[in-house]
């Protein structure tokens, strides 16, 4: 009879209980008796030791390392086929664990080894471990126990050459922060997640920013719960092509901003699980998303969206943006929002609430192909910045703008530039008219101004 707890074994026999090292590996429960575990320094200071080892001088946090190439971990008295034990012996080494049972070993040739009698785990802290390896290209973990880690962020940052990752051993059911945890690892092509645990994380800030080699990313075993920051997980993605995050749960997210930005070759995404009613900050969340040529956001709630600045800036594509069930009282910031959907026709936003707006600079410059907006509910008694406002807005005919009182407006620089000389404006009152008037004439632009019934 075995029972597990906290990764020990107590084997009863003969009423006796006797302790083991318990450990899965292919599916299997291998017993491991009178072996210690070696807890390697924080992930700091262990990147930082190993670089002092390499490049034979002092070493500060974010220094870069580019000679090492590979990362061996030999724990519980393992050898490499290349060297014996004596010989690894000889070769300069430096202290790696707390209780300095674990050193690692440098080859002169782009290989370190991380050698133990014992088992070897991570320390609880295991943040920036790998960062800033930049000619890293491979790890072998050989086992590795991450049990105790609450910390992963940055963990694999900056490692710009990593080909391949092997995580299928990882354990994270204690990890809190996976922020910045692969920012960076611009040449890894495949990324396999599907054994991680992430019901305890709280940050995925920036994960997966800059993976620019990746292609596809199933998230579907993903627990996300607990997340309550999401801000440009995905950025810079530019070769993601699919992307799975149907599982998402986002209930305690409240940072969206970037999220998906310049995730270029992205064509679909599927965000019907989002729950954004806590969310605040959209800020460039679809930014440059430019090969998008839908998006669904019936199911987001905006009542907490604050700012929207070029939340679907350059997305190229889109030829139709329904956004009727956005609801937006505490919106201050529009600046940007629509810039340069160069493709787009149809927009519905006539249900925002812009009554704590203060700056609408560009928010709809660069829209070459909108014919229409219906603006009727816009109150911008607070708007203060309309500058480009209606830029390159070349093909608009018709702009409903029967509440917008502009008196307040300071700054308005190129606001009709390049604008519809035919089209028609629902004005609320003739001050409105006069001042719009102005501001056409000015720019060399003309419309038919009509003032509301």
């Amino acid at each position: 009879m075995l029972l597990i707890e906290d990764g020990k074994v107590k084997r009863i026999i003969k009423g006796k209980i006797k302790d083991y090292y318990a450990r899965i590996e292919q599916d299997e429960i291998k017993l491991y008796k009178n072996i210690d575990m070696s807890i390697l320094f924080t992930g700091a200071k262990f990147s930082i030791e190993i670089k002092k080892l390499v490049n034979k001088k002092d070493f500060n946090q974010w220094d870069s390392d580019n000679l090492v190439e590979h990362i061996v971990f030999l724990p519980e008295g393992l050898l490499p086929e290349e060297y014996t034990k004596e010989e690894l012996e000889a070769m300069e080494s430096v202290v790696v664990s707390e209780d300095g049972k674990t050193k690692a070993y440098y080859d002169g040739a782009g290989t370190v080894y991380i050698l133990s009698d014992d088992i070897i785990s991570v320390n609880k802290d295991s943040s920036l471990m790998f960062e800033a390896f930049k000619s890293l290209k491979d790890i072998t973990f050989n086992l590795l126990d991450t049990s105790i880690s609450t910390s992963m962020g940055w963990m694999f940052g900056g490692c710009s050459n990593l080909l391949e990752l092997d995580l299928s051993n990882f354990n994270t059911k204690n990890v809190t922060s996976m922020r910045e945890m692969f920012n960076g690892c611009s040449n890894l092509k495949e990324l396999d997640l599907s054994s991680f645990d992430t019901s305890n994380v709280k940050d995925m800030w920036y994960m997966f920013s800059n993976c620019k080699s990746l292609t596809e990313l199933d998230l579907r075993n993903f627990d996300t719960l607990n997340v309550t920051n999401m801000q440009n997980m995905f950025g810079n993605c530019t070769n993601l092509k699919n992307l799975d995050i149907s599982n998402f749960n986002t209930s305690k997210v409240t940072v969206m901003a970037g999220m998906f930005s310049n995730c270029t070759s992205l064509t679909e995404l599927n965000l019907d699980s989002f729950d954004t009613s806590k969310v605040s900050n959209i800020d460039g969340m679809f930014e440059n998303c430019m090969n998008l040529t839908e998006l669904d956001l019936k199911n987001f709630n905006t009542e907490n969206v604050t700012s929207m600045y070029k939340t679907f800036y350059g997305c190229k594509n889109l030829e139709k943006l329904d956004l009727s069930n956005f609801y937006t009282p505490k919106l201050k910031s529009m600046y940007n929002t629509f810039t340069n959907c160069t493709n787009l026709k149809e927009l519905n936003i006539k249900n925002f609430n812009t009554e704590n707006v203060t700056n609408m600079w560009a928010t709809f410059s660069g829209c070459t192909k909108l014919t229409e907006l219906d603006l009727s509910n816009f109150d911008i008694t607070n708007v203060t910045i309309t500058d480009g406002l209606f830029y390159m807005c070349q093909n608009l005919k018709f702009v409903d703008l029967r509440k917008a009182d502009f008196t307040q407006v300071k700054s308005y620089t190129l606001m009709f530039y390049y604008f519809s000389n035919d089209a028609t404006i629902i004005v609320k009152d003739q001050a409105n008219k006069e001042w719009l008037e102005a501001k056409l004439n000015s720019q060399n632009r003309t419309a038919n101004i009509v003032i509301a019934e």
